[in-house]
């Protein structure tokens, strides 16, 4: 990994209490285990009238598919947090929540999920949002299997109750690049640490945690949740 901090596993749950986001490796370089799901085996979604609300046993649904996208393997639009419009660059410059002048964030709240400055409760309405850093704090409970879907390359999430969503490696956007995409899974939560520059992330494999750092200005996918 080429960013980023060791954590032991006993600091785990103190990461995770914090968490602004979740990443997850797709790599085969820690697990051979793939397959390849379709919509009968196992079953992801009922039908193909997407989103749906998938219930993984964690209190809240979340969605089959990431906002801006049309199936469960595509990525959908990148966001940077807060934002609710698309864009083809992602720095300081032109986030909207950065002021230039005083070279520092604006800040639009603490928790930002069910606002105006949630972009899956805009796009998505009724009772979509964004994820808080308590729905996905249980994630690293469910078994994650290394798979493609459509030959997209991603994760399979199974629930506690077997029910599974896929979620594809999307990577992030900074600047104009997108980067490591085929290669990690990351998505904004409604939840931030405060008015500061960076926010966290924790890595899973199956040798270590690794507590990660992304600057809201740029652009991550978004997987709603709903109650």
């Amino acid at each position: 990994m080429r960013r980023g901090l060791f954590i032991t596993t006993a600091m785990g749950l103190f990461i995770l209490a914090t968490l602004n986001l979740t990443v997850t490796s797709c790599s085969d370089d820690d697990d051979k285990k793939t397959e390849t799901p379709t919509m009968g085996d196992p079953p992801l979604c009922p039908d193909d009238n997407h989103p749906h609300a998938i219930d993984l046993g964690l209190g809240v649904k979340f969605a089959c598919c990431n906002v801006g996208a049309n199936n469960p393997w595509d990525i959908g639009y990148y966001f940077a947090w807060g934002e609710t419009g698309v864009k083809r660059h992602y720095d300081l410059l032109n986030y909207k929540y950065y002021d230039t002048s005083k070279k520092e964030y604006i800040d639009i709240g603490k928790v930002i999920s069910g606002t105006d400055y949630d972009v899956a409760h805009v796009r998505w309405k009724g009772k979509w949002r964004m994820p808080t850093i308590n729905d996905i704090s249980s994630f690293h409970y469910l078994e994650m299997t290394k798979t493609k879907l459509n030959n997209v390359p991603g994760m399979k999430i199974t629930g506690t109750n077997g029910n599974a969503i896929f979620i594809p490696c999307a990577g992030y956007y900074k600047d104009n690049e997108i980067i490591d995409n085929d290669r990690y899974f990351y998505f904004w939560t409604g939840e931030s640490r405060g008015n500061t520059k960076i926010t966290s992330a924790v890595e899973f494999n199956s040798i270590d945690k690794t507590c990660n750092y992304m600057d809201k200005a740029w652009g991550l996918t978004v997987r709603p949740v709903m109650n």
